[in-house]
């Protein structure tokens, strides 16, 4: 009998044990993030000084692209590869682009000098020329914006979210970041010299053009996740979830706001090309959309962890006729217009299937809403 009670007793204590074991720890309640309105700037001066080298190395290289655009003015290959690597910029670039980047410089220099007529044979062109106010390769796209437009993606943003947007995030890599981007603490939202004196340039200034300023575009979503990330880099391990959410909406939110910029260039490049009897001044404007649009996508190629696929981006380069930059034939576009312009219909589904953009965030991108908004 006592056995038997002793046996009671010990089942009755493991189960009570048991029992107390299954029940879960009450899960510890965060107060919401504190996120202030405005960015902090402490130690940006200090931590933004390499990064504002490789911004204006880039800025230097376009400028001394652009004097090409000049009838007469040749450019210098060794003076482009200088400025190309000025600082070290070129290092901040992904392999695959600096190989691309190759081909684009030789082509600008061979470019330089001369005339373009669009409706000649790229044979017939030569090495290509001026078009209006740009310079083509006699292909008809522009290489200028093959190479600025394409290290947006393929230096800038490659290295912002593979050095300073991953890993152990840290304030200074949040204001390094922030300088690649090509935006000023101060998020000004617009380039306009009246409005700010720290305008916003490069990805940033795109971003500001796709943003109606309704505080949820892309400009204002990437401010308010720069500020969210601050804060909870502040409030500690703790909010390390609403840390990495915040910097992987930053890293979307900027390769959106540049996809978007490729859908406002194809209304504008069909736009310009579908007309009757378009200006030699009108081709131009509109291949030079084109080509920036070719730059934006071409030069996320190989950039891990994006929305976009490799694969995909060859779709789109290969409805661009771009995809090989030894083969483009860009001037079909202007010389069979009815055969290769619906091609940008096709290349808008897909930008806006991969993203997810509804049929409004499409008719919205045709706007330049700094210009609209007068800001």
């Amino acid at each position: 009998m006592k056995n038997t009670m002793k046996r009671i007793v010990v089942f009755a204590s493991l189960a009570l044990f048991m029992i107390s074991c299954s029940e879960e720890s009450p899960v510890e309640q965060l107060p919401a993030l504190t996120v202030p309105q405005t960015y902090d700037t402490v130690g940006f001066a200090a931590s933004s000084k390499q990064p504002l080298l490789w911004r204006a190395s880039l800025v230097n290289l376009t400028n001394e692209i652009k004097k090409g655009r000049t009838k007469g003015t040749k450019l210098d290959l060794a003076q482009l590869n200088l400025l190309f690597n000025e600082n070290g910029f070129a290092a901040t670039s992904t392999s695959y682009y600096r190989t691309i980047l190759e081909t684009y410089m030789q082509e600008i220099v061979y470019a330089s000098g001369t005339e373009y007529d669009p409706f000649k044979t790229p044979e017939q062109n030569g090495q290509g020329g001026v078009l209006g106010a740009y310079l083509f390769d006699e292909k008809g796209i522009e290489p200028e914006q093959l190479i600025e437009k394409g290290l947006f993606g393929a230096a800038l943003y490659h290295y912002a979210v593979t050095q300073y947007l991953t890993g152990t995030i840290t304030k200074e890599k949040l204001h390094q970041a922030l300088v690649l981007y090509g935006a000023d603490p101060s998020f000004p939202n617009t380039n306009t010299a009246a409005n700010t004196q720290k305008p916003d340039i490069h990805g940033a200034l795109y971003a500001a053009r796709r943003d109606n300023n309704d505080g949820n575009g892309f400009y204002r979503s990437i401010e308010k996740n720069f500020r969210i990330a601050q804060a909870a880099l502040k409030a500690g391990s703790k909010y390390s979830a609403d840390l990495q959410n915040a910097i992987k909406a930053i890293r979307e939110q900027w390769e959106k706001a540049l996809l978007a910029t490729v859908v406002n260039y194809s209304y504008a490049t069909v736009d310009g090309l579908k007309k009757t009897n378009p200006t030699p001044a009108e081709i131009g404007a509109a291949l030079h959309a084109y080509s920036e649009g070719v730059g934006f996508i071409h030069g996320f190629k190989t950039i891990p962890n994006k929305i976009i696929t490799d694969a995909q981006i060859d779709e789109i380069l290969t409805l661009m006729l771009a995809k090989d930059p030894q083969n483009v034939t860009s001037y079909l576009f202007v010389t069979e217009p009815a055969t290769y312009l619906k091609n940008f219909d096709d290349i808008r589904s897909k930008i806006k299937a991969i993203y997810g953009f509804s049929d409004a965030d499409m008719e919205a991108f045709k706007k330049n809403w700094i210009s609209e908004q007068i800001r």
